[in-house]
């Protein structure tokens, strides 16, 4: 698995992560790709509480 940063005109996009599955005949078939938009990992960061120091 790994985990890639996806960037459009030189700005952050989002993060993928592309995992080898089983199962199918060929790599092709045996790849998934799951990109997570940066919207939405902005909105989550939001989410998680602060940390007490």
């Amino acid at each position: 698995m790994c985990s890639p940063v996806f960037t459009m005109e030189g700005g952050f996009a989002g993060i993928g992560a592309m995992r080898v599955t089983r199962g199918g005949k060929s790599m092709q078939e045996n790849v998934m790709v799951i990109v997570v938009p940066a919207a939405q990992i902005a909105e989550l960061v939001e989410q998680v509480p602060a940390r007490a120091e």
